[in-house]
């Protein structure tokens, strides 16, 4: 239940220097699940996202997400809706 039978995922990188830029893709076919009704085939679906970060000092990032680009609505289990478009905005560090 709530496998597809396919699914994928691609990424482009790009790094210039301090900065980076990643374009994702995420697609699943349709899938089956159990729903309020019973049995219920889902639809597929593919998402886009995008990241870029910005290396401040040592192991100070920067970054700004956007996923789910085109705001595409689809469910990943019956009855309960994936989010919509998200934006994210961060600072990132390492401790080691």
């Amino acid at each position: 239940m709530r496998r597809p039978k396919y699914t994928g995922t691609a990424d482009l990188q790009y790094r210039h220097g301090k900065a980076d830029l990643d374009f994702g893709v995420i697609s699943r076919g349709r899938g089956y699940d159990v729903g309020e009704t019973g049995a219920q085939i889902f639809g597929g679906y593919t998402r886009f996202d995008l990241s870029t970060g910005y290396t401040l000092k040592g192991s100070l990032k920067i970054y700004a997400r956007i996923n789910n680009i085109f705001d595409a609505s689809y469910e990943e289990i019956v009855g309960y809706p994936a989010a919509g478009r998200k934006f994210v905005v961060g600072l990132q560090t390492g401790l080691f």
